[in-house]
């Protein structure tokens, strides 16, 4: 019982979650913009990797979304432009 308690908790594809996670806490850590995108972004490419491996389609999309947002951003005054828009 115990066994199967801990491989469901250190299932390779949680693990991904749970870098996710940790790069979704420290993100609110950081003092600039663009370090905060770029961890919100490193946390959304976990996010994607895992729903990928899941099989949820809908959630992996939801996080490349997720992923294009957080690299404009990290951009700064670059992505001022209506281009980005």
């Amino acid at each position: 019982m115990l066994v199967r308690i801990l491989e469901n908790i250190f299932n390779p594809i949680q693990l991904i979650g749970y870098v996710g996670m940790i790069c979704a806490l420290v993100s609110y850590q950081c003092k600039t913009n663009r370090n905060y995108f770029l961890l919100q972004t490193g946390c959304s490419v976990c996010f994607a990797v895992q729903f990928a491996l899941l099989s949820s389609w809908a959630g992996m999309l939801l996080n490349v979304f997720s992923i294009i947002r957080g690299v404009i951003f990290s951009l700064g005054d670059k992505c001022k432009k209506t281009f980005y828009l």
